[in-house]
């Protein structure tokens, strides 16, 4: 069983009228990361890596929303980076709205799991994970600066607490 399931939200997206997404490749895609979003998959190396926070460990596992069924290749993108640098691939197996199976894969691996997921779908995820545990009841709409974190409790049961990143100027430094 995992013993820490963490989980993020997909990095920046495009506003329309502002950021236009942008593929690793260069060309523009309304799909991708914008140019910050992709500054944070990059930040989130050294954040995983060589963690500074104690409920931050090194994953083992990474797990990104598909891109199939869905128009958002976000999740995906946001642990490109970090892939590439632990040499760890990133399953796609799920797409949005597979919640449930998402969480019992995670349930029955071992070592410490990071999922980077869609934010709408990540109250569905957690209560999947954890479900007697009290989580927010949505992540907001701005928000891409934070790190939801479960543990498994000796006993039996999770516990929960948000982590924020601190990776670039403007996020936010401590939940309240």
């Amino acid at each position: 069983m995992a013993r820490k399931i963490m989980v993020i939200r997909h990095a920046e997206k495009p506003v329309p009228g502002h950021f236009k997404g942008v593929r690793q490749s260069g060309e523009t895609d309304e799909h991708s990361l914008i140019v910050r979003g992709w500054q944070r998959a990059g930040a989130l190396i050294r954040f995983f890596m060589q963690p500074d926070h104690a409920a931050i460990a090194v994953p083992t596992h990474l797990i990104g929303a598909s891109f199939a069924g869905n128009t958002s290749r976000r999740p995906h993108q946001t642990l490109v980076p970090l892939s590439d640098a632990m040499g760890l691939k990133v399953d796609e197996s799920f797409t949005k709205s597979q919640e449930a199976a998402v969480a019992q894969h995670c349930l029955g691996l071992n070592g410490v799991v990071l999922i980077s997921w869609h934010h709408e779908c990540i109250p569905a995820l957690a209560a999947a994970i954890a479900p007697k545990t009290t989580v927010p009841p949505q992540w907001a709409d701005d928000c891409f600066d934070r790190v939801w974190v479960f543990d498994a409790e000796p006993g039996g049961g999770w516990r929960f607490q948000q982590v924020p990143q601190r990776l670039l100027a403007g996020d936010a430094v401590s939940f309240d």
